[in-house]
């Protein structure tokens, strides 16, 4: 994923969580990374933002829904729920109603930081919505 950051590849992605949370589907890391131009195993960075997200706004893990091909849980990166009680997790993903939540990446393009965003917010305010 050279050139570019994770926020925005996060940003692609959490629609793609969306529609699969509603779905009740757990994509895998290999069907995803074609997404975001990168491999299954940085997939981790890719999903980290939104665990993060998640994780502050007191959100179900959204995440937790992308397993590994082979094991069917998170990987090593995911630490947004127990991995012994997975199951919980995905229910809880499966019956939010995401459409009430805005993609918080959605504004990321493909070189921007959160603070490239700010400070573009800062220098042109009319750019706010």
């Amino acid at each position: 994923m050279t050139g570019r950051t994770w926020f925005h590849a996060a940003g692609i992605l959490w629609p793609r969580l969306v529609e699969a949370a509603s779905k009740r589907q757990t994509p895998t890391y290999g069907e995803l990374s074609p997404l975001v131009q990168t491999n299954p195993l940085s997939m981790r960075y890719a999903l980290d933002p939104i665990q993060v997200h998640c994780l502050d706004a007191g959100l179900p893990p959204l995440s937790s829904i992308v397993i590994g091909a082979v094991t069917a849980v998170p990987g090593p990166g995911f630490i947004g729920w127990p991995l012994d009680d997975i199951g919980t997790a995905h229910e809880l993903v499966f019956a939010y109603d995401w459409s009430q939540v805005a993609n918080p990446y959605e504004a990321f393009g493909v070189m921007d930081t959160p603070e490239s965003l700010a400070h573009s917010l800062v220098e042109n305010p009319e750019n706010r919505e």
